[in-house]
C-alpha cells in the first residue's frame, strides 16, 4: 500500500497581518527596554548599592554617619554619591522634616579607566562633561546652586600622592527655600596608574569648614 504525499496548503499572509506581527515584535522590544531602563534607574538610586560602590572605590568617614544617594557602574567606570545622615540644621534622615533639609555633607567619588595609548591631554581635561566642579551636586538642586566667594588651590595628600585640590568657600542655595547657607567645596581630579579619579566634596551649614576637612582627610583609596 503506497502513501501519497499531499502538498501542504499555504495560506498567504495579508499586509495587515504582516504589520500586526511586526508591530508585536517592536512592542516586545520596547517593553523589554523599558523594563531594563526601570531596573537601571532603580539600581542607580538604591542607597545600599550606592554606598557599596563608594566603599569599593574609597574609604571615608562622614560625621554623624553616611547613606548612599546615587551610583553608576558601567563597564570599568564607577561613580557614587553618598551623603551625611544629618542635615545642616541637625535634622536626621529618618525624620519627616529631612525631606526638605539637605545633608550637611555630600561626597561624590568616581573612578574611570583610561587608555594611555589613546588618551591625550584634552580628553584628560574633559574627563566627563557631567562632572562639572562648580555645579555638580545631587543634594542641592537649584538654579543658582553653589556660589563661590573665594577660591584657593592647596596641595593635599590623596592616595599616597600630593595632588592640587581646589577649595572654594561660599554659599549654597537650598531648593524651594530661597535661603543660602555657608558652604565649602573641595574638588580634585588625578590620574593614578591606568585610572582617573574624581572627588567632589561639599559641606554646608555652620560646621561646613570643619566637616569638609574631616571628610577629605579620612579618604583612603582602594
Amino acid at each position: 500500500m503506497t502513501e501519497t504525499n499531499q502538498p501542504l496548503t499555504q495560506y498567504p499572509v495579508s499586509v495587515w497581518e504582516g504589520i500586526a506581527i511586526a508591530s508585536g515584535g517592536v512592542l516586545l522590544v520596547i517593553v523589554a527596554l523599558t523594563g531594563l531602563g526601570f531596573k537601571i534607574i532603580r539600581n542607580a538610586f538604591a542607597p545600599q548599592r550606592a554606598e557599596a560602590i563608594a566603599y569599593s572605590l574609597i574609604d571615608y568617614q562622614i560625621p554623624g554617619g553616611s547613606q548612599g544617594a546615587f551610583s553608576l557602574n558601567i563597564g570599568g567606570a564607577k561613580m557614587a554619591v553618598v551623603t551625611s545622615t544629618r542635615s545642616f540644621n541637625g535634622v536626621t534622615s529618618n525624620s519627616q522634616s529631612a525631606v526638605n533639609s539637605p545633608p550637611e555633607v555630600e561626597l561624590i567619588v568616581a573612578k574611570t579607566p583610561i587608555d594611555r595609548e589613546t588618551t591625550d591631554n584634552n580628553s584628560i581635561q574633559d574627563f566627563n562633561p557631567a562632572f562639572s566642579f562648580l555645579g555638580l551636586s545631587f543634594s542641592y538642586q537649584s538654579d543658582s546652586g553653589f556660589q563661590s566667594t573665594s577660591s584657593r588651590l592647596e596641595n593635599k595628600l590623596f592616595c599616597g600622592v600630593t595632588v592640587p585640590v581646589t577649595i572654594q568657600a561660599g554659599q549654597q542655595t537650598l531648593t524651594n527655600q530661597g535661603t543660602a547657607v555657608p558652604a565649602i567645596k573641595y574638588s580634585m581630579r588625578v590620574t593614578l596608574g591606568n585610572n582617573q579619579r574624581l572627588v567632589v566634596l561639599t559641606a554646608s551649614g555652620k560646621n561646613a569648614e570643619g566637616n569638609a576637612a574631616k571628610v577629605f582627610n579620612s579618604l583612603r583609596c582602594k
